[in-house]
């Protein structure tokens, strides 16, 4: 059964109304803002600019609070249809002056001081599930951007946590699990199935700094994938490193986690689930999943990127989901599935 969104106070955060909508749309993403869309009847409780609400995915868990940002009314129906975004959005309208640290921090105390630099205190830094210092060098243009930079210079598979049971809110910098929590066992039979590869954040080339400017003398390390993609050069740092030979190696295990495009599978859920038993309520944001792609001639172990319901009201059974890898190796792979479209066909 739907959980209605709680439309709160904007003082208190407290329960003023249920929202009833006819039609909900939410789309959930791992580090990145999610939205959704609701469609109210007439008659229903209204939404307003700049209201507050907390959402529910299809398995009745708190999606988080979402703040509306558009809503347009039909004067002939009395419909009232409304956009809303999760409440990171804040984070981004919070302008960043920048960071630039002289000696090495823990990733931590950087995003406590990015964190800092809200100009209305909505959100406080709740902890790390990493100890990774550098000197960090951030020039970005809001809070949330400086905070997804810091992720990115991070080992392994993060996100970050939420927790909206008390104001101000907490936010929690997480380590995801590598060990697969449910197995999703796709066909090309499947019709909603779709592979594609995502170069954003792909580097064909990395340019390694160290501890007070330490370069390597050539200046940079290439991957062999350069002569797929062309040269995307990217600046990575870590500033606890004084020697040239650790600074190469740091370099090299960089370049092995960027110099591949992550390869991304979207099924539908119902599809999913009737095709292979798995069961829907362990599809979660962040899990661990694999994919056996006998057909490809791999399998991944990655991480549910993606959940999106089109209508929660009507079909809550229905959810994409989206799973995105990062593995190396498999340049050859993605270049016969770019060859042969974005959906494998031919």
């Amino acid at each position: 059964m739907l959980r209605l969104p709680r439309l709160l106070d904007a003082e208190t955060l407290r329960e003023r109304a249920r929202l009833a909508p006819s039609a909900l749309a939410l789309e959930q993403r791992l580090n990145g803002i999610s939205t959704a869309r609701l469609t109210l009847p007439p008659g229903a409780e209204r939404a307003s600019l700049g209201d507050l609400a907390e959402f529910y995915t299809g398995d009745g868990d708190s999606a988080g609070i979402f703040r509306c940002c558009g809503v347009a009314q039909d004067a002939a129906t009395g419909v009232q249809r409304s956009d809303w975004e999760h409440a990171l959005a804040f984070l981004r309208d919070e302008v960043f002056p920048g960071l630039s640290a002289a000696s090495a921090v823990s990733c931590g105390q950087a995003m406590a001081e990015a964190l800092n630099a809200q100009a209305t205190r909505r959100f406080v830094f709740g902890g790390a599930d990493f100890a990774v210092s550098c000197e960090y060098d951030l020039d970005c243009s809001s809070v949330l951007s400086a905070l997804l930079a810091i992720g990115g210079t991070l080992p392994g598979p993060w996100a970050l946590g939420a927790d909206f049971s008390s104001f101000p809110w907490t936010l929690r910098l997480k380590r995801l699990s590598d060990s697969p929590a449910c197995e999703l066992r796709v066909s090309r039979s499947l019709s909603s199935l779709r592979i594609g590869a995502d170069t954003v954040g792909l580097a064909t080339r990395v340019v390694p700094v160290g501890r007070a400017g330490l370069r390597l003398p050539e200046g940079y390390i290439d991957a062999a994938s350069a002569a797929d993609w062309g040269i995307r050069a990217r600046v990575v740092r870590d500033g606890s490193i004084r020697r040239v030979s650790h600074l190469r190696a740091f370099g090299q295990a960089q370049l092995e986690r960027l110099s591949q495009p992550r390869l991304t599978v979207t099924a539908e859920g119902r599809a999913l689930f009737s095709l292979t038993g798995e069961a829907l309520d362990r599809l979660r944001l962040g899990a661990c999943c694999r994919v056996p792609l006998p057909e490809e001639g791999l399998t991944l172990t990655e991480h549910i990127t993606g959940l999106s319901w089109p209508d929660l009201a009507r079909t809550p059974e229905r959810v994409k989901v989206t799973i995105a890898s990062a593995r190396e190796g498999i340049a050859e792979t993605l270049w016969t599935l770019r060859g042969r479209g974005q959906d494998g066909s031919a």
